[in-house]
């Protein structure tokens, strides 16, 4: 997080939709075509700000959520917190799970 504190997020011609689509879901949009009862799931290179656009809306008026990085989930899982972990997480009202796949690394 402290390499990105630096960084500015700029909406332009390569990122407007899929950030119109984001705010839309957020926002419980009518205009979002989608089942709004389920989740998102965005997928890019690394750098692209994927991780950067959900930490500006995590703390939206309409429905809050928390980043945590997959590799911090299976941790705690793995240092004995089992069903404990998979309770907490499942009970947050929003959860984006960041970094997924990078766990096995």
């Amino acid at each position: 997080m402290a390499q990105n504190a630096q960084r500015s997020f700029v909406v332009d011609e390569n990122n407007k939709d899929v950030v119109n689509y984001v705010c839309q879901y957020f926002a419980r949009s009518e205009s979002f075509k989608m089942d709004l009862q389920k989740g998102l799931m965005l997928v890019g290179g690394v750098g692209v700000g994927k991780t950067y656009l959900m930490r500006l809306i995590q703390f939206n008026p309409v429905e809050n959520f928390q980043v945590v990085d997959a590799k911090h989930i299976v941790g705690q899982y793995s240092d004995g917190g089992g069903y404990e972990v998979i309770k907490y997480y499942g009970d947050l009202p929003g959860l984006c799970i960041d970094d997924i796949g990078s766990e096995q690394k």
